[in-house]
């Protein structure tokens, strides 16, 4: 493979970066449009969007959606609850296929080192997975400060509030 031949990715990206960061809200942009902008094909080379994803985030506070098919969009502050969630769903179905591997692991074919990693693991799942359930099923709402996003020590103490009425399924 010619290596002098390919792309500088890094440098793609932050002429994306560049850009976009003044662009406004609720604006869409073709897969062409944010070729033409990066001098790149953005679809062969998605790390290049992955990037500009997260510098916009970071560095400019606005999230691109992709639009299937069309391009991406700069979402509105009120639409980021919804990729939040979004992102939050799919840590739930990953721990709940993390749990499924460990429910049929043999315990007795293990090391004992091998057999303590597992069902500390196997904890670990189940306790994300009871938070998950909480934040799915309860309405957060009579104790938190709608002016900021909730702290560390709030979301444990609801937690730690709520964990003395999680029944199982």
């Amino acid at each position: 493979m010619d290596v002098g031949n390919l792309p500088n990715l890094k440098q793609s990206a932050t002429v994306l970066e560049q850009a976009l960061k003044d662009r406004n809200v609720g604006e869409t942009f073709t897969f062409d449009q944010l070729n033409a902008m990066s001098n790149i094909d953005v679809r062969k080379y998605r790390s290049v969007l992955e990037s500009v994803k997260k510098a916009m985030l970071k560095h400019h506070g606005k999230l691109l959606t992709n639009l299937r098919g069309i391009g991406y969009r700069i979402c509105q502050p009120g639409e980021f609850h919804v990729a939040a969630g979004n992102y939050r769903k799919k840590a739930g179905k990953s721990l709940k296929k993390g749990s499924e591997i460990l429910s049929v692991a043999d315990l007795s074919a293990m090391s004992d080192e091998d057999r303590i990693r597992t069902v500390r693991e196997a904890g670990k799942n189940q306790l994300l997975l009871i938070a998950t359930k909480i934040a799915s099923k309860e309405k957060i709402s009579s104790k938190i400060d709608y002016s900021r996003p909730p702290s560390e020590e709030s979301v444990i103490r609801f937690l730690l509030d709520k964990s003395s009425t999680i029944q199982k399924e």
